[in-house]
């Protein structure tokens, strides 16, 4: 079943009021539904705080999407993956929740939104546990990011309210933090600054280090902005930095579980720096160790673009030299005039 959201007008009475009045708040009530207006399946709401309270009764996360009628990929969500079966049958495990960013400003305000479609998940007491943006080209790869974040909102739940019962285990906060400063999924700011607070916090617990988190704490200050005028003047010195430091840290804690993503990041910055060569020899030694890591899959993807970008160019190449030896034996074959 297709629902229509917008905003309907509000009737006209007869009295005394100006008639020109009413027939310029019907006009605009009719544009407003137009612009506003989207049809979604049923099991979506359009009323924020209603959608906390039915998530609370129901224990179910809220899945809120933030969009508007002038965002394409907003528009092709709503039109051609939204309405899909397999779609629907996701989202049954949440709350879904249609926000238009031109009316409920508010909102965007309160979540700092400022970027269409934004996704946030929030947990069934109303508390934000992530968000993402962007669109989906296929029902399937959005049907996969729901799976991710329900794992994800899933297992944070549970971090929460075991840190809730004991704020002080090492363990747990160690946990919660390697969730929240994850380079797959989830990359919000906020959430890596809270992930970096656990550690620290857990560290301060364990002198002796017994949940490794010295590792994690040493890995996330390789990921730092510039710290010297000439990183701030030229980019390609804080890379190299980095890339250094990525292989120290592989070198001092070969056992740590951040060691593959400072493979992975470390074969980025060479491709960044244009060195082709070794950055697509590190991204298939970190495929050929780790093929199974969260970071994966895009690794696979750089690949794939990076040979098909060197396809295009040899054949680009291959045309023009066709191109000139065909514009030569022409002109050989002119005879003199």
């Amino acid at each position: 079943m297709i629902r229509k959201f917008g905003r309907g007008n509000k009737g006209v009475t007869r009295g005394g009021y100006n008639r020109g009045f009413w027939l310029l708040a019907i006009c605009l009530s009719l544009f407003q539904e137009i612009s506003h207006g989207v049809e979604l399946p049923d099991q979506w709401m359009q009323d924020f705080k209603k959608a906390k309270v039915k998530a609370a009764k129901a224990n179910k996360p809220v899945f809120a999407v933030f969009s508007t009628s002038w965002c394409g990929p907003c528009q092709r969500l709503v039109h051609q993956i939204y309405p899909q079966k397999k779609v629907i049958e996701a989202l049954d495990h949440f709350i879904p929740v249609y926000i238009d960013g031109d009316i409920h400003t508010d909102l965007l305000t309160q979540f700092g939104v400022n970027a269409f479609p934004t996704m946030i998940i929030l947990d069934p007491s109303g508390q934000e546990t992530t968000r993402f943006g962007g669109g989906a080209s296929t029902a399937k790869a959005f049907i996969e990011r729901l799976a991710e974040v329900r794992e994800y909102t899933e297992k944070i739940g549970k971090l929460n309210a075991g840190l809730k019962e004991n704020p002080e285990d090492i363990f747990l906060l160690k946990k919660r933090g390697d969730l929240l400063t994850g380079l797959g999924f989830n990359q919000e700011p906020t959430r890596l600054m809270q992930g970096i607070k656990d550690y620290e916090k857990a560290r301060s617990l364990d002198p002796d280090n017994k949940t490794g988190v010295e590792a994690d704490l040493s890995y996330l200050k390789l990921l730092r902005p510039p710290q010297t005028e000439e990183e701030g003047k030229d980019p390609s010195t804080l890379l190299e930095s980095i890339a250094g430091g990525f292989r120290d840290f592989a070198a001092q804690y070969p056992s740590s579980h951040r060691v593959p993503a400072t493979l992975f990041l470390h074969a980025r910055i060479e491709l960044m720096l244009d060195r082709s060569e070794s950055g697509q020899k590190l991204l298939k030694e970190y495929l050929n160790k780790y093929p199974d890591h969260e970071l994966a899959a895009e690794g696979r993807y750089i690949l794939e673009a990076i040979r098909e970008a060197e396809h295009e160019k040899s054949s680009e190449q291959l045309n023009g030299n066709t191109g000139d030896n065909e514009i030569s034996n022409a002109q050989e074959d002119t005879p003199d005039a």
